[in-house]
């Protein structure tokens, strides 16, 4: 695990990945400072205790749901950088150098997978601490209910990456687990238009239909909601989305494992 975990932070050096992520950071910052301008007119306008108090809560409900964006494109980032990792491992050559570690395959694809979802997940967390600190140094907002919405962006990352796992173990290619990943987000996209649907034909093969997708793909949306939520103190009304895309990722991997494990590299 040790040396997998090395090798992953070597390539992440390697790849030069870290600038890509320090460009969105940067550019994360100087949301946050054009912020504080807007806020400052804001709070002119907020001259008593009770308006401070409505500014208040709406400065840490816009700077949770701003974290929640910036998290969101930080996976996205994350998720585009790790795709080819996977089909990498499986190269000519490469392949050979891994499997012939005295591990299960099962054991070398886990500790391939947790390796770059700690690296990555770092960097991205640290992205995070980053534009946190700044925004405390300059906006004031320093709630530590923030790190819940880190948390829970982390096990998302790890959920999105076990799609993308999976797909570059079945196509073998970065462009091949990105499309998994992409066909997967689009696949959340239907029970939305299948409610709409069921409003104007009213067929329980379309509600079936519905819950069948809804319960088999990931619901980062939800899950942005829980995190939002649990940074501005409210009370979370639907803990469905985390657990069952926490499930769902679980059964991606256990899929990527028998597949590794049934093939001849």
């Amino acid at each position: 695990m040790n040396g997998i975990l090395a090798d992953t932070l070597v390539e992440l050096k390697e790849r030069k990945i870290v600038y890509l992520f320090a460009f969105a950071t940067v550019l994360a910052l100087l949301v946050i400072f054009a912020g504080d301008k807007l806020g400052d007119e804001f709070n002119m306008n907020m001259g008593d205790l009770e308006g401070q108090g409505v500014a208040d809560g709406f400065v840490a409900s816009a700077m949770a749901n701003g974290f929640s964006i910036f998290m969101t494109i930080l996976i996205f980032l994350a998720a585009m950088a790790t795709a080819g990792l996977i089909p990498a491992m499986l190269e000519k050559g490469r392949s050979e150098f891994y499997l012939a570690r005295p591990l299960s395959r099962t054991r070398l694809l886990l500790s391939r997978v947790f390796s770059i979802w700690l690296i990555y997940g770092l960097l991205i967390m640290a992205c995070g601490l980053v534009a946190l600190a700044f925004s405390a140094m300059l906006l004031g907002f320093a709630e530590g209910r923030i790190v819940w919405l880190f948390a829970v962006y982390w096990l998302n990352f790890l959920i999105w990456f076990s799609i993308i796992c999976l797909g570059g173990l079945l196509f073998r290619s970065a462009s091949g687990a990105i499309m998994l990943a992409f066909m997967v987000w689009l696949l959340r996209k239907v029970p939305g238009l299948l409610d709409w649907a069921n409003q104007v034909v009213d067929w329980k093969s379309i509600q079936w239909t519905r819950d069948i997708i809804y319960y088999l793909v990931p619901d980062s949306s939800g899950m942005g909601d829980v995190a939002v939520a649990l940074a501005v103190g409210q009370p979370v009304t639907n803990w469905m989305p985390l657990w069952h895309s926490t499930l769902v990722a679980v059964a991606m991997l256990l899929v990527a494992v028998w597949v590794f494990k049934r093939r001849d590299y």
